[in-house]
């Protein structure tokens, strides 16, 4: 048994085995559809924003000439800009000139402030003011928010609403992105059935893990292109690996027979296999739950083996599918998102393994919910952090802090 620093290095080694240095391919969607993508292509700036200068607000764009008189500023209205629609002149304000300006609009040259509609008055075409504004007052420069030839967004990105934003400034109408990793969900077991058969028996389960781990993978930027169950044979587990998986996916993801049972086809099956063709890289790892996963290399393709229990597969697909998905993208794998939180319920001492809590965040505190239960699909469902403790940890009291990584993000 390993600590979780060791595998997730062993985890490292594996994946540069499996998919070397080379470069992922990539493919154009259109902007719209990119949102939990990852950007393939570093992005510049085309062109200065803005590209002239324009008003940060309603006034009057005025020429530093004017004229003063009895305490009193003024200068002629010669005409207005507006967003879209500039003030159309062959040359410069002269002195003494002003242009009825509003937010958004292109400030004439000649101008080079803006004197707010509150602070002045206008009549019978003349502008006035008590107070002239400095040099460049509520005037946004051209290449003020970016220049020409600026980096704005370096590839590889996972791609949020923010990001599309920008882009969408750009006129960027599509966008070369990652392809996502094909991957192979496999679930072992004679109790398991699949989500929808009719009259299953009560010595017989639904293979749920498929789903939850299904909707995870998709979350994190992966594609599932195969799910099935097959029974506790070695041979049959074989076929399916070699004929249908390997030939078609990136990665395998299987759950159950991951242990040292009888019937733990999946470690059999890894055991048989000769050192050229399957290369184990960790099994059994110091934590709570999810001690028996295993993650291996067979034929070039990343085999992660989770443990059958629903609750132990979806906590291990967060600890290491998800950085492998990550990493694919050639993203970091570092699991973000941990931050002290204070406890609201006191915590026992944790025992040689390092321990995933579930649990409920309740104010600006968290508290684990007092059953840890590897099959406990009801208090997962309602778990919204998951509590990190180190192995060895002694008691917590209520207030002391904790390490928490909130489940309620899509984002890879």
């Amino acid at each position: 048994m390993i600590p979780l620093r060791e595998a997730y290095h062993r985890l490292d080694e594996g994946l540069l085995l499996a998919w070397g240095r080379k470069d992922r391919a990539w493919e154009t969607r259109a902007l719209r559809q990119c949102r939990g993508r990852v950007l393939a292509e570093s992005i510049h700036a085309v062109r200065h924003e803005p590209p002239c200068a324009v008003s940060s607000m309603d006034g009057y764009g005025v020429s530093p000439y004017f004229r003063r008189h009895q305490g009193v500023y003024g200068w002629t209205l010669v005409g207005e800009s507006r967003a879209g629609v500039p003030y159309d002149v062959s040359s410069p304000l002269e002195r003494g000139m002003a242009v009825r300006l509003y937010t958004g609009a292109v400030v004439p040259e000649g101008s080079d402030r803006v004197l707010l509609q509150e602070d002045a008055q206008e009549k019978d075409g003349m502008v006035t003011c008590a107070h002239v504004p400095p040099k460049g007052a509520y005037v946004r420069q051209q290449g003020s928010a970016m220049k020409k030839g600026d980096m704005l967004l370096t590839a590889p990105l996972w791609l949020q609403a923010r990001h599309l934003l920008l882009l969408a400034s750009l006129n960027r109408a599509t966008l070369s992105v990652f392809k996502k990793p094909r991957i192979a969900l496999l679930a072992t077991g004679d109790e398991l059935a699949m989500l929808g058969e009719r009259d299953v028996p009560s010595h017989r389960v639904i293979a749920s893990t498929l789903v939850g781990l299904a909707a995870s993978i998709e979350a994190w930027g992966g594609e599932v292109v195969y799910q099935g169950i097959v029974r506790d044979d070695r041979q049959a587990f074989r076929d399916v690996l070699w004929d249908v998986l390997l030939p078609q996916v990136d990665m395998i993801v299987t759950t159950g027979g991951a242990s040292v049972g009888r019937y733990d086809v999946v470690a059999r099956v890894l055991e048989e296999q000769d050192e050229k063709e399957a290369c184990l890289f960790f099994h059994k790892v110091a934590i709570r739950p999810g001690k028996p996963v295993r993650f291996a290399v067979i034929a070039g393709c990343p085999l992660l083996c989770l443990p059958g229990n629903p609750v132990s597969s979806m906590v291990c697909g967060l600890l290491f599918l998800r950085p492998m998905i990550r990493r694919w993208f050639g993203l970091s794998g570092d699991l973000s998102g941990w931050r002290s939180y204070p406890l609201t319920r006191a915590l026992p001492e944790e025992g040689t393994r390092e321990h995933y809590r579930r649990g409920m965040f309740v104010g600006e505190g968290v508290r684990a919910f007092s059953s840890q239960d590897s099959a406990g699909l009801k208090e997962f469902a309602h778990a919204d952090v998951m509590i990190r403790r180190q192995a060895g940890a002694g008691p917590a009291r209520v207030g002391d802090m904790v390490d928490g990584l909130p489940l309620i993000s899509d984002e890879g």
